[in-house]
């Protein structure tokens, strides 16, 4: 319980990433697969989403130990 008071801001970071991400395709209606390098973009902030909300697990926080 204690590491997720003190890395909420690392989880809330991560899930914010994935819902920019998800509000930008529901707001075009589709995934264009033309736009190749917008599509990129897109999974490699999803990537670092996921890679915010992991460093929760690994005990990665900004305090000293």
């Amino acid at each position: 319980m204690n590491n997720a008071i003190r890395s909420w801001k690392t989880t809330f970071l991560g899930v914010a990433a994935i819902i920019a991400v998800i509000a930008k395709w529901v707001q075009a209606g589709h995934i264009d697969p033309n736009d190749l390098p917008s599509l990129y973009s897109d999974i490699i902030q999803i990537l670092l989403g996921i890679g915010l909300i992991a460093a929760k697990d690994f005990d990665v926080t900004g305090t000293p130990k």
